[in-house]
């Protein structure tokens, strides 16, 4: 791992750190089936990314239900939104990809991701090419765990938020 790369990843790390002083820490594991497309993390076509299909999953299942509303980006809620930091990762034994995101909750989101936790979601948010969702409440140190591909994969670390208004 470069220089740079580590300095990144451990800016990461730092950052989901402090997070955990005020808020709650999840683990949620998304794995992709087991199709040559997902060979790379990036597909020109959109239904075989597995950023665009980690992000519409997010965005559109997940978020709207954590956030108990479809209009999270008003701007009352803009600060509820928890933090996630996505990192990409191969398995190594069955040549499938996966993302581990991890979730900074704020007290607004806990009660619905501990509602969530160790239980298969996808029988809940069933959605096309994703084998399997998994959500576990951990501590902040699981970013070890879930970045440590990070110098293969860097280019393709995704990061949820809220909208800071300029």
């Amino acid at each position: 791992m470069t220089v740079i790369n580590q300095q990144i990843r451990n800016a990461y790390k730092d950052f989901m750190y402090q997070l955990s002083d005020t808020r709650d820490t999840y683990h949620l594991t998304v794995t992709y089936q087991d199709r040559t497309c997902f060979e790379r993390t990036r597909n020109y076509n959109k239904d075989y990314c597995m950023s665009s299909i980690f992000s519409r999953f997010y965005v559109c299942r997940l978020l709207p239900y954590i956030m108990n509303t479809q209009n999270f980006t008003r701007v009352s809620l803009r600060q509820k939104q928890p933090v996630t930091i996505v990192f990409p990762e191969r398995h190594k034994d069955r040549y499938t990809y996966h993302h581990h995101a991890i979730i900074s909750s704020t007290d607004f989101t806990k009660d619905r991701l501990d509602i969530l936790c160790d239980k298969e979601l996808i029988d809940i948010f069933p959605f096309k090419n994703i084998q399997s969702v998994r959500l576990t409440k951990r501590d902040p140190r699981v970013i070890d765990y879930a970045s440590k591909e990070y110098s293969e994969m860097n280019d393709d670390v995704l990061i949820y938020g809220p909208k800071i208004k300029q």
